[in-house]
């Protein structure tokens, strides 16, 4: 939310709202003074929920965008799928949020696919890593889960996670790495989605033939949707350059605001 000095809020708005109400349901958690936040999945559901009819948002959900509508060059409109059919929906603007760019790339405006893209990452919450650090201290996950001695090691790359606030041994963990997966493609990212799985269960697999401990590690939930790094890309009218962030210039707009 603010520099790294912690001088300067840098994002507030709705974020700040957000956190804001997942502390009235005792749903968030904070470390290292302002610069991390951990929250309960499930508790921002709610919120976003709840957000959404307070401000009167018409919300569609289990609706996909499958077309846009153009005229004269512009999109004045967009072709959805849901439960009821087809439908089309006139808008006097439209955002691309699918973060593939579909809308764009589908309009014919120019986009680009890098050579080479970032791997995408399948998360999962489990329980019982706490323990584990206790039954062996010596072996730490960043470690073990690595190294090519085991069979069901994973893939180069590093783990991370974070604690569940009000769990007692619950962990969101992000530790799989699907290379060379380009998710702006159907097949590409149905043959992502089974390998992040694939390596969560070989992760399993790892601490429970490896290391017996009294209670293993077990997977509770894997994430709804593998977590997509980087598809597809906009030519946008301007671009972010790397001194634009490294120099922390301001926009007459909100783009280019970020703390990560």
């Amino acid at each position: 939310m603010q520099d790294e000095r912690g001088e300067e809020t840098i994002i507030g708005g709705l974020t700040r709202r957000i956190l804001d109400e997942l502390a009235m349901r005792d749903a968030l958690a904070i470390s290292s003074g302002l610069a991390h936040f951990r929250f309960r999945p499930a508790d921002l559901v709610f919120v976003l929920d709840s957000l959404l009819v307070e401000f009167g948002v018409h919300v569609r959900l289990h609706t996909w965008f499958s077309a846009p509508v153009m005229e004269d060059g512009r999109i004045s409109g967009v072709i959805v799928e849901d439960v009821s059919g087809r439908r089309m929906i006139r808008t006097r603007f439209v955002i691309d949020t699918t973060s593939d760019a579909l809308v764009v790339q589908r309009a014919g405006f120019a986009c680009r696919e890098p050579a080479q893209v970032q791997p995408p990452t399948t998360c999962a919450v489990i329980e019982g890593l706490q323990q584990f650090a206790r039954d062996y201290p010596q072996y730490p996950l960043e470690r073990i889960l690595f190294d090519p001695q085991y069979p069901e090691a994973l893939p180069p790359g590093f783990i991370w996670g974070a604690a569940l606030p009000g769990s007692s041994d619950l962990r969101m963990v992000a530790g799989t790495r699907v290379h060379g997966a380009n998710c702006a493609h159907a097949e590409e990212l149905t043959a992502a989605e089974l390998e992040g799985r694939r390596q969560l269960r070989s992760m399993m697999d790892l601490l429970r033939h490896h290391f017996p401990g009294s209670r293993p590690p077990i997977p509770v939930i894997t994430a709804s949707h593998i977590g997509i790094r980087q598809t597809r890309h906009i030519h946008g009218l301007q671009r972010v350059h790397e001194q634009d962030l490294l120099s922390g210039h301001r926009f007459p707009d909100a783009i280019g605001c970020g703390t990560y």
